[in-house]
């Protein structure tokens, strides 16, 4: 069997497979390629859900196929699934033995440290190094999850016992750095619990969620009035019949202004244009205000697509719709319209989706990406708390939050009540790392809470 790809192609090469493979227009240079071929190209240019979607087809009609449940597990794992994650990643096992599971057991790691199961995670980046000790660049990324791990128990002797192991590898030189920036911030935990007299025990057996589990519970935080900035209750299930009842008279408008942290006391001022990067060229008010120049959210998805038509934008709709019942469509704008940073920090690639459910605009997805950050889990943090600073301040409300090593999340409801607007900004351990803001239709939420509650996806 092939290595597994773990790293995005380059970002010219990436833009065209997506476009390609969304759209269907691949051409005679792709026509033997399967289904589990345009899988993994989509996992190549960071499309998790989409690729998710067409594993699963695979596993469908192969579900002996190991190495789909192996890159099913990567996609859950990436999407910040981790229960999905650690079931997908299971059944690979099972069926990929020996040294062909030894990135199973890194991505099984992974998932249990970004669930917050350290000890657990520390056994599987152990195994994993065990079923491949020649292969240096899975044993610096295992190596980096045990010591992380180590790092957020608040175990700073095992955690310098594990750094003194990569001595030898050019590669883990720059881990010790960010690891002793977490084992700083796991002390600090420790002292305030310890101080408000909370147990201490990182491993107090934390519940394993999903991401939709977390949104669910935080709109029903939100929807219910009863909104405090922390984390959801884990042990909190939203089922259909406490799905929000949300009137759907009139559907919320995407906002006019952008995130963009780098705006002054003078942000309200230019709230109808989005901010530009400062070396792209100057453009006209009208013409950079297209981006959110989209029909109101809940629309029909027709309407939608006839109005992006009219100002340029093409939307390319993926052919598999994901395991939650959506369909999504990547959107290209005119090179003279700018997609706006959702933080300070300048990204190297942006990109819109939209997402199609029941036939209507549920959500609007603004994405940008960092690749090859040296300290990918730090500057996640510092990118999420710039973030969420300016959007509390922006909507006027604290949000409902959650912050876990490789993944945080904030989710606010507009003053309108119109909107769920939520953030998340995950860090992976090979440097790369994505921010999204999302604004979601309050009242298609609740049609698709019903869909899920009721079997629509699982």
């Amino acid at each position: 069997m092939p290595e597994m790809p773990r790293r995005a192609v380059r970002a010219t090469a990436a833009a065209f497979l997506l476009a390609a493979f969304l759209s269907g227009c691949v051409g005679a240079a792709f026509a033997a390629e399967t289904l589990f071929d345009r899988a993994k190209n989509l996992y190549d240019v960071h499309e998790y859900k989409v690729a998710l979607a067409y594993f699963r087809k695979v596993i469908e009609s192969e579900p002996e196929n190991g190495e789909a449940w192996d890159f099913a597990g990567w996609c859950h794992r990436y999407n910040g699934d981790w229960d999905s994650a650690l079931k997908a990643f299971a059944r690979a096992k099972e069926l990929l033995p020996g040294e062909l599971s030894k990135w199973v057991s890194v991505g099984e790691g992974e998932a249990y440290y970004g669930a917050g199961v350290y000890k657990e995670a520390v056994n599987a980046f152990a195994r994993a190094i065990s079923l491949a000790p020649g292969d240096e660049e899975l044993a610096v990324r295992a190596a980096k999850g045990i010591i992380f791990a180590y790092a957020a128990l608040n175990d700073k002797t095992s955690m310098e016992q594990a750094l003194a192991g990569l001595d030898d590898l050019e590669a883990g030189k720059n881990i010790g750095d960010e690891a002793e920036a977490l084992l700083a911030r796991a002390q600090e935990k420790a002292a305030k619990d310890e101080a408000a007299g909370d147990g201490n025990d990182a491993q107090s057996a934390p519940k394993i969620t999903d991401s939709n589990d977390r949104f669910l519970q935080a709109v029903e935080i939100l929807t219910s009035g009863d909104v405090t900035e922390g984390a959801p209750d884990a042990e909190a299930e939203v089922s259909a019949d406490q799905a929000p009842e949300v009137s759907g008279d009139d559907a919320a408008q995407i906002p006019a202004e952008p995130a963009d942290a780098d705006a002054g006391d003078d942000a309200s001022a230019e709230a109808e244009t989005p901010a530009k990067d400062a070396d792209e060229p100057p453009a006209a008010a009208t013409t950079e205000a297209k981006l959110w120049e989209l029909p109101a959210l809940g629309a029909p998805i027709a309407d939608v697509l006839a109005k992006l038509g009219e100002d340029g934008i093409s939307a390319s709709k993926a052919e598999v719709e994901t395991s939650e019942g959506l369909w999504i469509y990547t959107l290209t704008y005119p090179s003279d319209v700018g997609i706006p940073d959702i933080a300070g920090e300048k990204p190297d690639s942006k990109n819109v989706h939209i997402e199609e459910f029941g036939g209507q605009l549920l959500a609007v997805v603004i994405a940008n990406g960092w690749e090859n950050r040296e300290n990918s889990v730090i500057f996640k943090d510092e990118l999420f708390a710039g973030a969420l600073s300016k959007l509390n301040a922006e909507i006027g409300s604290e949000a409902v939050v959650n912050e876990t090593e490789l993944l945080s999340e904030a989710q606010w409801r507009s003053a309108d009540g119109r909107q769920i607007i939520a953030l998340t900004v995950s860090a992976a351990f090979e440097g790369n790392v994505t921010a999204e803001q999302i604004y979601n239709d309050t009242a298609g939420l609740s049609v698709w809470i019903e869909s899920l509650g009721t079997g629509g996806a699982d």
